[in-house]
């Protein structure tokens, strides 16, 4: 173990002076080290400062609860409660050293579940942007060894961790919070539509939808239902040269359909196979733009087809926009 600084007497501070000790903390350059510096170890390694721990675990001022430092991410805000009035007016820094988190990065399996029983009850309603942070975050942690060992039924492992509620998509546009066991993990965006199955969360790839349903202990939503398109009159159409020089790879037909289901339930859009060989249905232009985006594998550029379809004169203008997002454009 290296040189130990520590802030002595801490345990004779009288309550009503906590304020003015922690601001002494915060803003004595020594004091400051003291709390915030780690631990260095002489073989290498490092730990909290025993100050740091002290004031964490011993204080009684914290109750050992996540919470959202000053200027967190929107998602936090909007899930943990704001800084104890103790370390009102504190850094940021000192806020994190004594149990804060500014970014979703920062969680472990406790803040994750403090993050998602903070989105509120079952049936609230969910804003859809913090949503999307949730699943993204969710999803990477779910990748960690920390989240597999949270997750594992091993005791040695950790204890066995699942969130009793989640937000998940519970139909055209909206989310909210549902039970857990009440959602299924979506890899492919047309499944977001099968909301009769299951409360959708949605995955970025395969990888990351396994990951999830594996933390979350819920199934994927394919494996819950066929995906097997019904039988229906449909015009095969061309798809316009404009788009398919935006798409490199997608189809070069489609199937416009008046009505389209899918296990007998209604849905926009349905897409069989992928790249050019695959077979697109759609009933909108919207949901012809997002079919044919994801058989080229070019989802972010759905809102583009989509336009372009729309337009076909904007087709340049499309194209142009792409000097602005050059990683979008093909080597």
């Amino acid at each position: 173990m290296g040189d130990l600084v520590a802030v002595a007497d801490l345990d004779a501070v009288e309550t009503d002076a906590w304020p003015q000790v922690l601001r002494r903390l915060a803003g004595t350059a020594p004091l400051r080290a003291a709390l915030l510096d780690p631990v260095r170890a002489e073989r290498g390694g490092s730990a909290p400062s025993y100050t740091r721990w002290w004031v964490r675990t011993r204080s009684g001022l914290l109750d050992g609860g996540v919470f959202a430092v000053d200027g967190a991410q929107p998602a936090l805000a909007a899930s943990l409660p704001g800084p104890p009035a103790v370390l009102a007016g504190l850094d940021v820094a000192v806020q994190r050293a004594l149990g804060g988190v500014a970014r979703t990065g920062e969680l472990d399996a406790d803040g994750w579940t403090a993050v998602l029983r903070g989105l509120g009850r079952v049936g609230q309603a969910v804003e859809p942007g913090i949503a999307a942070h949730v699943w993204v975050s969710v999803a990477r942690w779910a990748l960690t060894d920390g989240a597999r060992r949270a997750g594992s039924d091993d005791p040695d492992d950790g204890t066995d961790w699942a969130p009793a509620t989640v937000p998940a998509l519970v139909g055209p546009g909206r989310v909210a919070v549902v039970r857990t066991q009440d959602a299924a993990i979506a890899r492919e965006p047309f499944w977001w539509q099968r909301t009769d199955v299951a409360a959708i969360v949605p995955a970025a790839d395969a990888l990351r939808a396994d990951a999830l349903a594996s933390f979350l202990d819920v199934p994927l939503v394919d494996e819950l239902a066929d995906g097997h398109l019904d039988a229906a009159r449909g015009v095969a159409a061309e798809v316009p040269v404009a788009v398919r020089d935006l798409l490199p790879g997608c189809p070069a037909t489609w199937v416009e359909h008046e009505d389209l289901t899918v296990d007998g339930a209604p849905v926009d859009w349905w897409v069989v196979g992928d790249g050019p060989d695959a077979q697109v249905h759609a009933t909108t232009t919207a949901g012809l733009a997002a079919g044919l985006a994801w058989a080229a594998g070019a989802w972010t550029a759905r809102h583009a087809v989509e336009l372009v379809l729309a337009d076909p004169d904007r087709a340049l203008e499309v194209r142009l926009d792409a000097v602005h997002a050059p990683d979008e454009l093909d080597d």
